[in-house]
């Protein structure tokens, strides 16, 4: 080692004295970091001696001013040293096979340790540490732990590593923290996709379709589907269900607003309900999502939109569009498996921004709501649950917004279009469950009021009051 790294070395050890979390083995940290410090560059090393000065205390900052301070500073250095030109300037060339491993697992205990850190340093401010917090705060703090998180997928990336422990350790951090916002391409193809008595799309050529208006004004949009893998048989007028379409919607908010293209099934499960960090998916969901994306990202969507969009109007770069055409997977997704500790995990990237989505946006028909509205308090998830909530979302938003839908929302049309044969039983469940969902839609000012409707003896539908 150089005389610099070994300085780094009792730099780092000093530190390392004062950590008394039990739950940090700090022999293997010590390994860790001084792996990682002897992969160090001269600049790198030169540059971490020179900008090391103490650290104020969190307590002693703004909320705006959040830091690591001492040993954990010292590893987010050994994390992100770069060249005012933005190339890294980490680390020397590390050979491939056992040497690159070693050197990958090196950096993933200390990103471990940096993650445990960064939630200690909040425990001075709350009893119960970042679960206390406020919203602002944990936004701080877990933009914090994606930071780091982004800096060893951006590591392991240009070393030619796995990609997958990288986005393990970005599902542990997203579990605390979906999406803020939850997007919903609500057009007639996305509708069509999903409702049961839609078109079969699954053609050997275009299928030709009205999107909107009629007769003269009529505007028409041309789709065809392809599936492309072998594990999962697609039949009949329902490419996709309900659940898939909500798993989209998961996907494209995490693409849009999930700060990493690098997703889990938990990940997206997670966003599709806004669960907390004191909640973690089953693995019946963690399943029912998995099947869900296998199909959407081997599922090729070829639409031409042209005449639409010129009939809109569109846009693009102060020019009108003259053509609109796009081939490409419903979710366009790679994915690999790894195990860690001793389970399987299967992680997605996604390669390119959804094509539901492209096309929704180019047409301007998009919700984006709040993802607080799909954590309803007390109540638990399941398939069904999901697709009448999110269902609900997307009616009210239509009553609301310009479409300006009838606001009696009858339950026979609502289990029509989610392909649903409830029983009597059923339905008394589903009327308890909908009345949870609007009360606390209520409780949010996201409705005015609601109020059930009957036909004779029996509850036929909603009133909502906006």
């Amino acid at each position: 080692m150089t005389a610099d790294q070994e300085k780094i070395k009792v730099l780092f050890l000093e530190h390392l004295e004062t950590v008394t979390d039990p739950t940090i083995n700090k022999k293997a940290l010590q390994a860790s970091a001084f792996k990682v410090i002897s992969m160090l560059t001269p600049a790198a090393a030169q540059n971490i001696l020179e900008s090391h000065d103490a650290e104020t205390p969190l307590q002693d900052k703004d909320i705006d001013d959040l830091t690591t301070p001492e040993l954990n500073r010292i590893i987010l250095q050994l994390l992100d040293l770069k060249t005012d030109d933005g190339i890294p300037l980490l680390y020397k060339p590390v050979s491939s096979g056992a040497a690159g491993q070693h050197a990958a697992k090196s950096i993933i205990e200390l990103v471990d340790y940096s993650l445990v850190m960064l939630n200690d340093e909040v425990k001075p401010m709350f009893e119960n540490g970042i679960d206390e917090a406020d919203d602002e705060l944990k936004q701080i703090i877990f933009a914090k732990h994606e930071a780091i998180i982004e800096k060893l997928i951006t590591l392991l990336w240009d070393s030619g590593e796995d990609l997958t422990p990288a986005a393990y350790k970005k599902e542990a951090v997203t579990l605390a923290r979906p999406p803020a916002k939850h997007i919903m391409p609500i057009n007639r193809l996305t509708n069509v996709l999903s409702m049961p008595k839609g078109f079969d799309l699954f053609s050997d050529e275009a299928v030709n379709f009205v999107v909107s208006g009629k007769g003269h004004n009529a505007v028409s949009i041309r789709c065809m589907l392809t599936y492309e893998g072998s594990d999962i048989k697609l039949t009949g007028r329902q490419p996709l269900t309900e659940y898939d379409r909500n798993v989209s919607d998961a996907v494209i908010s995490l693409y849009v607003y999930g700060g990493s293209n690098i997703v889990t099934a938990a990940t997206v499960y997670r966003a599709m309900v806004n669960m907390t960090d004191t909640e973690t998916p089953s693995p019946q969901q963690i399943g029912a999502v998995t099947k869900s994306l296998e199909k959407m990202r081997f599922t090729m969507a070829r639409i031409d939109a042209t005449e639409e969009l010129k009939k809109r109007k569109v846009y693009a770069d102060g020019l009108p569009i003259t053509s609109w055409s796009r081939g490409d997977y419903l979710l366009a997704l790679t994915d690999e498996e790894i195990e860690i500790g001793g389970q399987r995990v299967r992680a997605y990237k996604i390669l390119a921004e959804p094509i539901l989505y492209s096309y929704a946006k180019a047409t301007g028909q998009v919700i984006t709501a709040p993802s607080k509205y799909l954590a309803i308090p007390n109540q638990s998830n399941t398939e069904k649950r999901i697709s009448i909530k999110s269902y609900l979302l997307r009616r009210i938003y239509g009553i609301k917004g310009k479409s300006k839908l009838n606001p009696h929302i009858l339950f026979s049309t609502m289990y029509e279009d989610l392909d649903m044969q409830p029983t009597k039983d059923d339905k008394k469940r589903n009327k308890s469950y909908i009345d949870s969902v609007l009360n606390y839609w209520k409780k949010e000012k996201f409705i005015k009021d609601y109020s059930f409707t009957k036909s004779g003896r029996e509850y036929d539908g909603i009133m909502i009051q906006y």
